[in-house]
């Protein structure tokens, strides 16, 4: 009798962890082929900014197995609509904010310093406190926003 109970329990517990591991959240890179509307649609969501129509994503990291998850992005804004989305920025209230952001260092892409900066805000999203910067530059001939994005 003992041993039935020892092996229900065994096989109990291993379809556990089967089945939980499957449900565990990966860090995803994605590029400009890759990057869907659909992830547009979801970093709208976590920054509470709308994104100009026709805008593309060029790459981004989205750190989520880990506690506190987070991504980096780069967006192309069009030419177009460049001019109110920049206006539309600058509206937002800016916070002095100090924060190290640990995924650049996991990319190649990410060099907002290198472009002509035309808007930089950074700030807590209320009410669920997630860290928010974005920055808004002239790079390569191309008007791109950088995203970046951490859960609290």
């Amino acid at each position: 009798m003992n041993t039935i109970y020892t092996r229900a329990i065994l096989i109990t517990g291993i379809c556990i962890v089967l089945v939980g591991c499957g449900n565990v959240p990966r860090d995803y890179e994605l590029d400009e082929k890759t990057f869907t509307p659909a992830h547009l649609k979801m970093i709208e969501q976590k920054i509470g900014v709308s994104l100009p129509a026709g805008a593309r994503g060029l790459d981004m990291y989205n750190a989520q197995a880990q506690i506190d998850p987070a991504f980096i992005a780069i967006i192309q804004i069009p030419d177009s609509s460049s001019g109110d989305f920049i206006r539309e920025l600058s509206e937002i209230q800016g916070e002095t904010v100090s924060v190290t952001n640990y995924l650049v260092n996991r990319v190649t892409w990410w060099h907002p310093s290198t472009a002509k900066m035309r808007v930089d805000r950074r700030f807590f999203r209320k009410p669920s406190g997630d860290f928010v910067e974005l920055l808004m530059c002239d790079e390569n001939g191309r008007h791109v926003l950088y995203v970046d994005w951490a859960s609290r």
